[in-house]
């Protein structure tokens, strides 16, 4: 029993942390189209004002039973659905309805839709029988030279509507796969044996089906050297090769083909032994004759490629061997439901053949499938109801009459909005008809037209779903209410001088105030309120009883901002305790509750900040000095010096439990109180407090300590000395510098004294006895002419 409440506990908390993670991640979103994107759980609350009375804002992406229960007016939560854009009843031609179908599609929430299917009558059919013709096989190759008439007889019960083709395989003509010299091939190969080949389509699918007889009459088997063949090398040539081998277009016909051999096969990988490395590109090669030509160009094809283009072709295959038919059992397996894939023993001479096609085809004809070719991003899940069968997972019906009808219930669901505002589509395949869906993704809400400056904007913004888009160079805010730059700053949204982040990390600012998250629940499923300037508060962050509950509960008290404030029966810091009757242990000796210095409550004192003791007597923050809290009564009491009367005096004295005072001769240094007096002197006092009593007696020295009264004379002598002072050094200072500068001057005398430098002296007005005159008539050449002296 105890496993099982654990098993519960824990389912129950699963729960919870998958409902709180689909509540924050609707809870993140800001705009509604991001909200209805998000997850098919959150809606958007068009309200313009939602709860706008109270501290908070209520968040408009959120549950819609949260919105419901928060009385939002207009929730828009827009809901996935389907269309039928054209349904036709399942008579005459119309073998699937609808046929067409739009479906609307919000992320991550499906919508259903019936696929309703009716297996038809006399429907075509396509056959075509693709033989190994290796020597092995010669026995098997005569037995079904008459295969096309006894086909057409049988078939004609199902469909009158039959055409038959017939092909041929061996193997890449190159070793190792087969002989390749000439002695070896005149040694091994008989006479009539045609030449190794890959493929060769000897019949395309025709209604006659007597031309099946004809062509074989001249088909020879061949030889080769290995044991495996080129069956699927030549299967792709016979899926992909639709218009040479004459597939009818799918939905119109059932194209069946029939592989016979005895042998296994080769599959890619196997051509590296005859040097062909290239994989296999799934494309026709044949020629004019039907003879497969690029057998030395591609490997051999994988059974994951012949399943693909199986499916995609819709071609379903019947393996008819007459050895190693556990090995095409796996095969057919491998294909899956998907394909159609039978595989089935083949007698030795292929006797048989006819009753084994004819069964094959009615396990076939009584299958009928759906399948989606839905694009990255849309998910399709499919659940049958089978006849009278019911309900179940799967994309197949079996064992389904002729004319019966099925129906497929079609789930789909979009995982995300990559297709958002794109014209997409898919189909739903069946054998018959194919289903058009088209999809439209519910990515956008339909309130998403703006209102230009709209009044509940402040006229500074569009209002769009209920919510303000403002001018973001200019305006900010809710409702645009302050500017860009105020709507920044925010400084008012932060604890002073604390590294908490913005609003404490549970709110927003909202233009330098703080709007703080709205009420939810923990994890102890209580109703968390948050709240304080800057959502610093809550009212489930207080200590808690040994019931687990938040201040005891809401009859013990409440959480205010981290404290319990307890009702009057109750205490403690989770208000744990119950109180005592009355207050008479409040009152200290002089009759004060609590000195003054706090409340009463459950008959304890309740202390202010600072104070502590019984009756909160001592103080311990921000103490006021004890010596100036005395002083005026030493003043008026001892010495009276102070401006109060006697009356107020002894209200002064009181106010402070001084019943005495002694005055003696010298205060002793411990306690030593030093004050001074409206005279301008110090006095000095101690006191003793009664801790019992709570009085004082204060201890006054007898003489107070006066400044001495100013000598005047000394004042004036010493002015007087102070000017004569500074006009004598004033003086030798001068004089100082006077005889620095006269010995400069006689040092540079002495200097020039002593270095004489004499030079040649004229008098000024001396005149030379020759005078210079120039002939101006020899003016260019004056140099060559003697001058004239006198």
């Amino acid at each position: 029993m105890h496993f099982f409440q654990i098993i519960s506990i824990l389912l129950l908390h699963l729960g919870y942390i998958k409902f709180t993670a689909a509540v924050h991640e609707c809870n993140t979103k800001l705009t509604c189209s991001d909200c209805i994107s998000s997850s098919p759980k959150c809606s958007w609350c068009e309200d313009i004002y939602y709860n706008k009375t109270e501290k908070y804002f209520h968040k408009k992406c959120d549950l819609v039973e949260t919105h419901q229960r928060q009385l939002c007016s207009k929730i828009n939560n827009p809901l996935s659905n389907s269309v039928l854009v054209k349904t036709s009843p399942l008579v005459g031609e119309t073998r699937v309805s609808p046929q067409e179908i739009t479906l609307k599609l919000r992320p991550e929430q499906p919508t259903k839709v019936d696929i309703k299917v009716k297996t038809p009558k006399n429907f075509p059919i396509d056959l075509y029988y693709l033989m190994d013709l290796s020597r092995s096989m010669r026995d098997d190759l005569a037995q079904i030279k008459t295969l096309g008439d006894i086909l057409s007889r049988e078939m004609a019960d199902v469909t009158s509507n039959f055409r038959l083709g017939f092909g041929g395989f061996v193997d890449k003509p190159i070793g190792p796969y087969t002989r390749t010299k000439k002695e070896e091939i005149e040694t091994a190969v008989e006479p009539g044996m045609q030449n190794t080949f890959g493929f060769r389509n000897y019949l395309p699918l025709d209604k006659d089906t007597t031309k099946f007889g004809n062509v074989l009459n001249n088909v020879n088997i061949s030889y080769n050297v290995d044991v495996p063949e080129g069956s699927l090398e030549a299967l792709m040539q016979v899926i992909v090769c639709n218009d040479e081998i004459g597939w009818r277009k799918k939905k119109k016909a059932r194209r069946i083909v029939i592989i016979t051999t005895d042998a296994t096969f080769h599959y890619a990988g196997d051509g590296l032994l005859g040097g062909v490395v290239i994989p296999n590109d799934e494309k026709c090669y044949l020629n004019p004759e039907g003879l497969y030509t690029a057998w030395n160009m591609f490997d051999y094809p994988s059974l994951s490629q012949i399943r693909s283009k199986m499916i995609e072709n819709q071609m379903i295959p019947i393996f008819a061997t007459t050895g190693n038919t556990a090995l095409y059992q796996k095969v057919a397996e491998f294909f899956g439901e998907a394909s159609g894939a039978v595989a089935d023993a083949l007698n030795s001479n292929s006797s048989n053949v006819v009753p084994l096609i004819k069964d094959a085809y009615q396990k076939i004809a009584k299958t009928v499938s759906i399948k989606a070719d839905a694009s990255d991003g849309i998910d399709v899940k499919f659940q049958a109801k089978c006849g009278k069968e019911e309900l179940k997972d799967s994309a197949f019906c079996n064992n389904i009459q002729i004319g019966e009808e099925v129906t497929f219930v079609t789930e789909v669901v979009a995982s995300d909005c990559r297709h958002a505002g794109k014209a997409t589509s898919f189909k739903l395949e069946t054998p018959f008809d194919d289903v058009v869906v088209n999809v439209e993704l519910l990515c956008e809400c339909n309130c998403t037209d703006p209102i230009i400056n709209s009044t509940h904007c402040t006229a500074r913004g569009n209002l769009s779903c209920g919510m303000c888009f403002c001018d973001r160079d200019l305006y900010g805010g809710r409702f645009c209410q302050c500017t860009a730059e105020e709507a920044k700053n925010q400084t008012l949204c932060r604890v002073p001088g604390s590294n908490k982040p913005i609003c404490s990390g549970k709110g927003t600012c909202d233009c330098g105030e703080c709007v703080c998250d709205e009420p939810q629940k923990n994890k102890n499923n209580e109703m968390e309120y948050i709240y304080g300037d800057q959502c610093q508060c809550s009212n489930t962050t207080c200590p808690r009883s040994n019931l687990n509950q938040v201040c005891g509960g809401l009859e013990r008290g409440s959480c205010e901002c981290g404290k319990c404030n307890c009702t009057e029966s109750w205490q403690g810091d989770a208000c744990e305790d119950r109180c005592l009757a009355g207050e008479d242990r409040c009152f200290d000796n002089a009759g004060v509750m609590c000195s003054g210095k706090g409340t009463c409550k459950c008959n304890q004192c309740k202390c202010i900040d600072g104070y502590i003791g019984d009756f909160c007597q001592e103080c311990v923050t921000n103490c006021p000095d004890p010596c100036q809290n005395y002083r005026e009564c030493v003043k008026c009491r001892v010495f009276d010096t102070s401006d109060l009367s006697t009356a107020e005096c002894e209200v002064e004295c009181a106010r402070w439990n001084i019943t005495s005072h002694i005055v003696v001769d010298k205060v002793p240094d411990d306690r030593r109180c030093i004050a001074r007096d409206e005279d301008d002197c110090s006095f000095v006092f101690t006191y003793n407090k009664d801790n019992i009593t709570d009085t004082v007696q204060l201890v006054v020295q007898r003489d107070r300590i006066c400044p001495a009264e100013p000598d005047i004379l000394a004042i004036i002598l010493g002015v007087i000395a102070g000017i004569v002072g500074i006009g004598l050094a004033l003086l030798l200072i001068w004089k100082l510098l006077a005889t620095i500068q006269d010995r400069r001057e006689f040092a540079k005398f002495e200097k020039d004294r002593q270095n004489p430098k004499w030079d040649s002296g004229e008098n000024p007005i001396y005149k030379k006895a020759t005078s210079t005159f120039q002939n101006p008539m020899y003016g260019n050449k004056p140099e060559e002419e003697e001058p004239l002296t006198t």
